[in-house]
């Protein structure tokens, strides 16, 4: 599998490309490495241990839930929870 870094710079290349149709982008999030790429990138952050409409934390974030999740994506029973919609007045 390529990194990461790798196809997330070669997406973000081909979005100036409007005209570009982007095709198989789902197998991408059978890459372990992605998330936890992006555990690392969002950790740091104030605020990112609130928890969401699930009620997780992304401090119980491991390889356990990471390819429990991948697993359920790989035989389409994955159901993500809605998101909450916040209105501001």
């Amino acid at each position: 599998m390529r990194s990461p870094e790798n196809v997330l710079e070669s997406l973000k290349s081909k979005a100036c490309n409007q005209s570009y149709k982007y095709e198989r982008l789902y197998r991408n999030l059978y890459n372990p490495q992605f998330y936890l790429l992006a555990y690392q990138r969002i950790q740091a952050k104030p605020g990112n241990m609130t928890a969401g409409t699930d009620g997780k934390t992304i401090d119980g974030m491991g390889m356990a839930r990471i390819n429990a999740l991948i697993e359920k994506m790989r035989d389409f029973s994955y159901q993500p929870n809605p998101a909450r919609r916040t209105y501001i007045p």
